[in-house]
């Protein structure tokens, strides 16, 4: 299953949210709750919302071995 750590400023997104609305922003979190808001939302304006309700973004897939990225990184430079 995937995790990510909600931290105070992190975009978020809810469960079946349209994709025309923005991302939240995360104002804090406690237990299992956490306190979001929209970003031109007043500060005092905040919704609070249980953290199974946030949507948890699927990883991006790995690039395959052989492709320039993997290519030389698992070397260690030579102290000369």
């Amino acid at each position: 299953m995937p995790a990510m750590t909600l931290r105070t400023g992190t975009a978020v997104r809810l469960k079946k949210q349209p994709a025309h609305y923005p991302a939240f922003v995360v104002m804090g979190c406690q237990g299992d709750r956490v306190w979001i808001r929209q970003s031109d939302w007043p500060t005092h304006l905040q919704l609070c919302v249980n953290v199974t309700q946030i949507a948890i973004p699927s990883p991006a897939p790995l690039p395959a071995w052989g492709s320039p990225i993997w290519v030389g990184n698992w070397e260690r430079p030579v102290a000369g």
